[in-house]
C-alpha cells in the first residue's frame, strides 16, 4: 500500500473515531471522505440517528450505499 493510501485511511479511520450517535455530518468529496462515509456504514448499528448532508452526487451515492 503506498504511503499516501496508508495516510488516507490513517485518517478516515480517526475521523470516523470522531462521529457519534445523534449527529449530522457533512461529507464533502474525495477518495478520503468516501472512505470516512464506507467506515460509518459499517458502523450504523452503533450510530443511531446519524445523519449526513452530501457535497456532490457521487458522495450521496456511497452513503447511500453505506446505509447512511
Amino acid at each position: 500500500m503506498p504511503a499516501s493510501d496508508a495516510a488516507r485511511a490513517a485518517a478516515a479511520e480517526a475521523a470516523a473515531d470522531l462521529v457519534e450517535s445523534g449527529m449530522t455530518v457533512g461529507l464533502g468529496s474525495g477518495r478520503a471522505v468516501w472512505a470516512v462515509t464506507e467506515l460509518l456504514g459499517g458502523r450504523l448499528s452503533e450510530l443511531a440517528g446519524l445523519r449526513a448532508v452530501v457535497a456532490s452526487s457521487r458522495t450521496d451515492e456511497v452513503a447511500r450505499s453505506a446505509g447512511i
